[in-house]
């Protein structure tokens, strides 16, 4: 297959995999958001000595948010509620990550095996996005909700992480999870063979040279 046609190939296939999972159809995204809400609440429900969380649908309307996390001190009673969105926070990531695997041209077999990896590596990010928001919430001590200390420089850290992706949502979205792809589904030996199929390998140079 030329070069041409391989790329050509993979974009077509990852746009017609990317373009139908991304319109916010209401099965999707609110059965993400549920799927979502109950492995949060699972992983992270109890969280440390005496924090808690309860992920719950958020009351908001206006469309921007989908879970509000219900966090409480066990020790001094305190609470707050934080709305954050699944659908962006999750769902985005996870079907650019599967819209990607998906147009990798692999075997199928291989291909499916790597996307299972791929989805699980992106929830895993995913979690760990919210466990950014929960131990800047619970390791502020200047709130009677805390009930541990980050330290300064960790604090500072924490709270870096979270503007970054929150002011770079491009990169929580897409970046990342292309990152997550290329690891998991790029072998030295795949990379090798793709650039001697587009005519870059340095067996290819080197006979052009000569």
């Amino acid at each position: 297959m030329s070069p041409g046609r391989l790329v050509g190939r993979f974009l077509g296939i990852f746009v017609l995999v990317y373009v139908p999972l991304i319109i916010p159809w209401p099965a999707l995204t609110d059965g993400y958001a549920k799927g979502f809400r109950a492995a949060g609440e699972m992983v992270l429900g109890s969280f440390g000595a005496h924090g808690e969380v309860r992920f719950k649908p958020s009351l908001i309307k206006d469309g921007e948010w989908d879970t509000a996390l219900i966090l409480g001190n066990r020790r001094t009673k305190a609470g707050t509620q934080l709305d954050i969105d699944a659908r962006e926070l999750g769902y985005k990531p996870t079907v650019f990550v599967v819209a990607l695997f998906i147009a990798t041209p692999y075997p199928l077999r291989r291909r499916f095996r790597l996307l299972v990896v791929g989805v699980v590596l992106t929830q895993a990010y995913v979690a760990f996005r919210v466990l950014l928001i929960l131990l800047y919430a619970f390791g502020d001590s200047r709130t009677k909700l805390a009930f541990f200390e980050l330290g300064p420089f960790s604090m500072k850290t924490v709270a870096m992480l979270l503007a970054i992706l929150d002011a770079l949502p491009l990169a929580g979205t897409f970046v990342l999870p292309a990152l997550i792809w290329g690891s998991v589904a790029f072998r030295r030996s795949d990379l090798a063979n793709f650039r001697e199929k587009l005519g870059i390998s340095p067996r290819a140079n080197a006979a052009s040279g000569s």
